[in-house]
């Protein structure tokens, strides 16, 4: 009998700008990638070069323009001392004034489009993740924010907004989920939830609807956090019955 196979069909592969590597361009393989530890570190340490640039860049133009200045003051005393040569001397100063003009630009403008490419990169990742989800149905991408969460060189937990720019100690609104305790109900509780600062781990409470904090439990808080936190402990210690069972 003659056995029909199907056609061999290639696989669509997607780069990764941050991690230089190729993946199987469907849903799984991607998030699965961008979830993990390793692309994460990869996308801080872009933006932390492409800051440190930014910096080193600024420096230098800072430092041109010292020397303009300071070029400046010696060609005025220069004229002052002898007035012969005078034009020839100005000349030469402000074309010297002009190249320094040009190449502090020059680097403002490399520093910049270095911080544009990490932004277009992280953009591009999340009009395609939003695109995916659109084409399957499932509704917008739940990575619809630009904040990351980065450590100084104390080892403090801080957040930087990719796209603005902005850095903050404080959970920005867009990562509460992340760094809730308990899960709880929102109405119930009239928009508080209860948060953990990576920074200290200390525990505070959050309104999501009305964006302030507090560091006592809110009133409308307490009956939904006592019970969230009641099922949490049995929940682990029915896993740890459970691994004790099987173990014996």
């Amino acid at each position: 009998t003659n056995t029909m196979t199907a056609p061999w069909k290639s696989l669509q592969r997607k780069f990764c700008e941050f991690c230089k590597v190729w993946l199987t361009d469907n849903k799984v393989s991607v998030q699965y990638h961008e979830n993990g530890r390793k692309h994460k570190e990869n996308v801080e340490r872009r933006i932390r070069e492409s800051r440190q640039r930014f910096s080193e860049e600024q420096a230098e133009a800072q430092a041109e323009k010292e020397m303009l200045r300071q070029i400046e003051i010696d060609a005025l005393k220069k004229m002052q001392r002898t007035e012969g040569g005078c034009a020839e001397e100005l000349a030469n100063t402000h074309k010297l004034q002009a190249e320094i003009r040009v190449a502090a630009q020059r680097d403002q403008m490399r520093a910049a489009k270095a911080l544009e490419s990490v932004q277009a990169a992280l953009s591009q990742q999340r009009q395609e993740q939003q695109d995916e989800a659109v084409k399957e149905g499932s509704g917008p991408s739940p990575v619809a924010h630009s904040w990351v969460a980065m450590k100084d060189g104390a080892g403090s937990t801080y957040f930087a907004n990719v796209s603005t720019g902005e850095t903050r100690w404080d959970i920005p609104p867009e990562l509460v989920a992340e760094y809730m305790t308990v899960r709880v109900d929102i109405a119930a509780t009239q928009g508080w939830v209860e948060l953990r600062a990576p920074a200290d781990g200390y525990i505070y409470y959050y309104n999501v609807y009305e964006k302030k904090s507090a560091w006592e439990v809110p009133a409308p808080l307490q009956a939904e956090l006592a019970r969230a936190h009641a099922e949490l402990a049995a929940e682990e210690q029915g896993r740890g019955e459970a691994g004790a069972g099987a173990g014996a």
